[in-house]
């Protein structure tokens, strides 16, 4: 796996968790991770792997999991955690007021598993009738629910970075001679919206 799968399946696991109700150290360390193999300057792999673990001695399941996604390509811990969450419902984190504790509401009283089912959710107007939320988190999600077909298409100068070490190396490998970052994400930009 390339620093880019990884730090996503990372950033997957840590909303799982959050979906779930678990301890919020847990979850943190979960995204504090995901962030620094994203930034990393280097590929992990079974050489490299050591580099990052020696700044886990404390979390022997981040090291597990780490090790099991570098060397195996996959972690059955993982694999057992997102068994039961559909993936179209994690993808509603990605929405600026809809965290953890909301998507549990969302899809258990409304049995909301993606954005059609959230929009419908909206127009009826049943989210401001829940104590949690309330008419004015509500607004904010009516207000940020736009936004998220604009936020699926931007992502970090890392995150961009490492995406392109990644079809690079695909395209080496079937011959390409010469491969460049070109656009934004030449230019540096912190955002990044498209890889040329």
């Amino acid at each position: 796996m390339t620093n880019f799968e990884i730090s996503r399946t990372l950033s997957r696991v840590a909303k799982v968790l959050s979906f779930k109700g678990v301890d919020r150290r847990r979850i943190t360390d979960i995204k504090i991770l995901s962030m620094t193999i994203e930034g990393l300057p280097f590929e992990l792999n079974r050489k490299t792997l050591e580099r990052v673990e020696k700044y886990l001695p404390t979390k022997p399941y981040l090291k597990r999991i780490l090790r099991d996604l570098v060397v195996y390509g996959r972690s059955e811990e993982i694999e057992i955690l997102l068994r039961d969450v559909p993936p179209s419902l994690l993808e509603l984190t990605r929405i600026p007021g809809v965290g953890g504790r909301t998507l549990k509401i969302l899809y258990e009283r409304f049995g909301v598993v993606d954005i059609y089912g959230l929009e419908s959710v909206l127009k009826e107007g049943l989210l401001s009738r829940v104590k949690e939320i309330g008419l004015n988190g509500e607004e904010i999600i009516k207000k940020n629910i736009s936004k998220y077909f604009k936020l699926k298409r931007e992502f970090s100068l890392s995150t961009a970075e490492s995406l392109f070490r990644h079809i690079k190396g695909i395209l080496v490998n079937h011959g390409a001679r010469r491969v460049e970052i070109a656009g934004s994400a030449r230019r540096k930009k912190e955002i990044v919206s498209n890889l040329n």
